[in-house]
Parts: structure tokens; sequence; C-alpha cells
């Protein structure tokens, strides 16, 4: 999968008659992992029992609680039902705890999370996905909407505010309306002149997601193949260059959405779009608050198209086949080489998902290239990434 940056253009934001921030000295503070390229989802730590720190997707698109890897709970020695409890989408088992905790920014002062069980199931996919390592298991939307939470991904930091508030307010931010779904909430988005439909706001999503019947309403679309990943491994989907999309009262132009094959998928706001702003979920009063950050361009940053496949040998990544013409070619790459570092980034260590991804990279910028050939024979390939739409048009 590549997580394809949306940089959203909006107008002018509505005035705000007061400004109401919120009280930042009664927040807790959460770091989390966040890369586009390498870890797509906000991944917090947590503590079961006094376990150890363990790794946690955060996904406010995930309608249970909190779902603990099977391998997971072994190790923490975490006895688990017998019988599962439910078994579609995916199969969950009940387990028993004492004590969680999410990881604060002030180490004597953790999140006590007031769950007495939780579920299990094998999550053993995710553990490919990430270049931080296995994943334990993922946070679901339960676990924030008591509070209201905000995520700003200029510090890679979750502010958690326990005590109610009166509806948020900054300077130029945008205002969208929530609606409760059952454990999770959704805003209006539309495609284009398409109906208005509700969209789950997915922090647990890489990408942004629309029914196929919405985008094919639009006209002068792009359209090319590309990868994403979801619990079940990654996939290949079809990924869309959209004119227009709006977001409650406010206009995105140049769109990336993906949309799978499957016609009745639900549509999904995700970390594509997220990612450019810090975001506010005001659960209580039912309100998403969008702030730009600081370097906000109004122009979608498109993935780069799939030229050089990766393999692997003997427990070391190589290139595998190459686009014939392309770009690496002429730079000098050949098939086997050995891939010592991407971007001035060590490969050692990043599973193949991630990798193939961080070579793909984003369209028109330069990719960087180690490789080591028989002889110990180390060159350098740089070429400029070409995007996925390429005579797509």
């Amino acid at each position: 999968m590549v997580a394809i940056c949306l940089v959203i253009s909006f107008g002018a934001p509505q005035s705000q008659s007061r400004i109401t921030p919120l009280n930042d000295e009664k927040a807790y503070g959460v770091s989390f992992e966040y890369d586009p390229l390498l870890c797509p989802v906000p991944v917090v730590q947590v503590r079961i029992n006094n376990s150890k720190p363990l790794k946690f997707i955060l996904d406010t698109g995930g309608y249970w609680p909190l779902i603990l890897h099977r391998r997971s709970a072994i190790n923490i020695t975490l006895p688990v039902s017998e019988k599962p409890i439910v078994t579609s989408p995916i199969t969950l088992y009940r387990a028993a705890v004492d004590k969680i905790e999410l990881i604060t920014t002030s180490k004597d002062s953790p999140l006590s999370l007031s769950l007495s069980n939780i579920y299990v199931s094998d999550l053993s996919t995710l553990s490919e996905l990430f270049s931080i390592g296995p994943i334990d298991g993922i946070l679901g939307a339960p676990v924030l909407s008591p509070t209201t939470a905000r995520l700003d991904f200029s510090s890679k930091t979750l502010s958690i505010y326990l005590q109610p508030n009166s509806p948020v307010r900054t300077e130029n931010c945008i205002v969208i309306p929530m609606t409760k779904l059952d454990t999770r909430f959704t805003i209006p988005v539309q495609a284009c002149k398409s109906p208005e439909t509700d969209a789950l706001i997915d922090t647990g999503s890489a990408d942004c997601v629309l029914p196929r019947k919405l985008i094919e309403s639009c006209h002068d679309i792009s359209k090319a193949r590309g990868y994403s990943w979801t619990v079940g491994g990654p996939i290949q989907d079809d990924v869309f260059l959209v004119p227009t999309v709006r977001l409650g009262s406010s206009s995105s132009t140049e769109v990336i959405i993906r949309s799978h094959e499957k016609g009745d998928q639900m549509a999904v706001v995700g970390m594509s779009i997220l990612e450019r702003f810090r975001v506010t979920l005001d659960f209580r009063n039912k309100e998403m608050i969008l702030e730009p950050v600081k370097g906000y361009t109004p122009r979608s940053r498109l993935p780069g198209l799939n030229v050089l496949q990766i393999e692997q040998r003997e427990g070391q990544f190589v290139v595998g086949d190459i686009a014939r013409d392309s770009l690496p070619i002429k730079a000098g790459a050949k098939r086997g080489d050995k891939i010592l570092s991407v971007d001035n980034i060590a490969v050692s260590g990043i599973p193949g998902s991630p990798l193939q991804n961080l070579i793909d990279g984003f369209a028109n910028t330069k990719a960087k290239l180690v490789l080591e050939r028989a002889a110990s024979e180390v060159i350098t390939i740089e070429y400029l990434r070409p995007s996925i739409f390429t005579n797509s048009r």
C-alpha cells in the first residue's frame, strides 16, 4: 500500500464570534508513532496488567474498544475464553483484565482505561505492515468517545481531555458536525456533485475511501491501480484523482480517493486527509475541528508508481522486477542488487510491505537507493519517482 498525503484546499474559514480553546493544562499527553509510508496510522503504547509497553493502533473507525493480538495475550500470560463470542467479520475471544493503562508523556501519570473485559483475535497480518515492529492490538472508538481528543501530527501527540468542555473554537478553524453511527462517528462528504454520504472518521485507515458509484459520477477523474493495507493484509485496488470533495461545508480539490471493487463499502475519511491538520474530535459536542498545520499547501501529494519491485532472498531484500525502460533501469539498477538503504534510511529490520512503500514513495520526489552487487560493489542510484497517474488520463 502507498499511504497518500492529501492536502485539502479550503475556502476562507467561517469567522468565529468567540475563541474558546481547550485547557491544555488539564490534558493527558500521549506520544504516538506515525509516518505516511512506514507507519501509516498512529500507534500508541499500552500496558495491560503491568505488562511491558505494547504497541496499539489508534483506530477511531474501530467498533470494539480494545482487541489484543492472540500472540501478545500468550506473552503476557492472559487467560482467554475457549469459545469465540464473535465470528464475523473477525473471530473474537474474551479476556478479563485487572488494569489497562495508556502510557502518557508524563511517566508517573498513565491514563487508566475503564475496561474490565477486552477482546482477543489473531492480528498476525499486521506484523508485516509496519516498520516499527509487531503490533500488539487495536484501540477502537469507544476508548476515546467519552472524551475530547486532539491529534497533532506535527508533534505526534494525542491530547485527551476528560472534563466536559464548551464547543471548541480556535482562530481560522473549520468546524464539521459529527453524527454517532454506533460506537463510531461520521461526517458528511460529497464527491463533485454526487449525493452527499456519511463517511467514517477513521484514524485506523491510511486512505480516504468512497463508494465506486459516487466516484464514477464525477467528471474528469483519473484512475490507476495501487496498493493499500487492511487487517487482512495488503490489497490492490483502484485509486482515483477526484476534482472536488466536500467535507461538511468545506471544499477540497484534486483529492486522492481509493475505492475497493466491492460496491457496498462504507465511505471513510482516513489519515491521508487527517494528517494535514491538527484534528480535535469533540465527541461530547459532536464536532470535528480542523486546523491547517504550518506549511499547508493547496495540492495533493500523489503516490509514486511501482516501477521497481523487491524480492526476499536468504533473509535479505534485493531488486526484483523493474519496469522496462523505467528510470531505475536508466539510473543503473539491476535485478538481484541487494538493497542497503532507501532515501538514507537503512532497510535492515524493515518488513517487505513498508519497504516497498518507501521505494515507491511519492511522485516527483527523488529516490536514492544504495545497492550492493557481487564482489561487494556498492553503488548509489537516484531517479525522480513517477506518479501512478502517469498516462492515466
